[in-house]
């Protein structure tokens, strides 16, 4: 069933003002929910008019779901199509499912076509030297409580930690005002997964045997997290 963008953006608003200023992560069994950046007439980066970030977008989840369900996570996508899904969709259908945590796939592109290498963000005050700003028309959503803030900056903090460890080129974890990482409920990242400017890192985003091994390194480095309950401190003793 869809939602119009201001029923949607209601029921986000009573989320939001439902739980306060301090709304709970959500707790259970954990649940993660993938979002393939774009689609349908969104077409996201494009590379030469032939490859598009919506099409890598929903390869790379696909692989990541399929590590993650082996692991005996569970999992949801916000689209498994090449489909048009709004923003403020995404973030309620996350909630509605009960998601534990939200995690946004992308692909990068700048006019510098020498920019490399993977970037996490969580929601805060922008500092990155790279911005992309939705364009889209969204209801108004706030910046999400801290609870759910904190979490996602740590979460954000351990993805980039094991990327480095599994030998991949990740940049610090960057704070942006992304639509998808105001989710008023549950911890939310968003991954760019390479540059598409990059003619040597186009290369390898469109290459099956390198999507493989970066969706098992974020689909193990995910695991790791929810076995460990979130415990960043844990993990930051485990990899010393």
């Amino acid at each position: 069933m869809l939602f119009s963008g201001a029923i949607v953006g209601g029921l986000l608003g009573l989320v939001v003002s439902g739980t306060g200023a301090e709304a709970p992560v959500a707790k259970g069994p954990p649940l993660i929910v993938l979002d393939p950046g774009h689609g349908g007439k969104d077409l996201g980066a494009v590379r030469r008019g032939k490859v598009y970030e919506k099409d890598l977008a929903l390869a790379f989840t696909r692989k990541v779901r399929e590590r993650l369900e082996k692991g005996g996570i569970a999992t949801r996508v916000t689209r498994d199509a090449d489909e048009y899904v709004p923003l403020d969709e995404r973030i309620h259908d996350s909630i509605r499912w009960g998601g534990s945590m939200f995690v946004s796939l992308h692909i990068n592109q700048d006019r510098n076509k020498k920019a490399q290498g993977i970037e996490v963000y969580a929601f805060g005050k922008h500092r990155a030297r790279r911005y992309r700003k939705w364009r889209n028309r969204l209801p108004y959503l706030p910046a999400p409580p801290r609870a759910a803030s904190s979490v996602s900056r740590e979460l954000a903090d351990h993805l980039v930690r094991s990327l480095k460890t599994d030998g991949f080129r990740a940049d610090p974890p960057e704070r942006a005002g992304f639509y998808v990482l105001k989710n008023p409920k549950i911890p939310s990242v968003l991954i760019e997964l390479g540059y598409l400017s990059n003619a040597e890192e186009a290369e390898r985003l469109s290459d099956a045997a390198y999507q493989d091994k970066l969706a098992g390194a974020i689909a193990e480095s995910l695991r790791e997290y929810v076995a460990r309950g979130g415990d960043v401190e844990a993990d930051q003793q485990a990899k010393k």
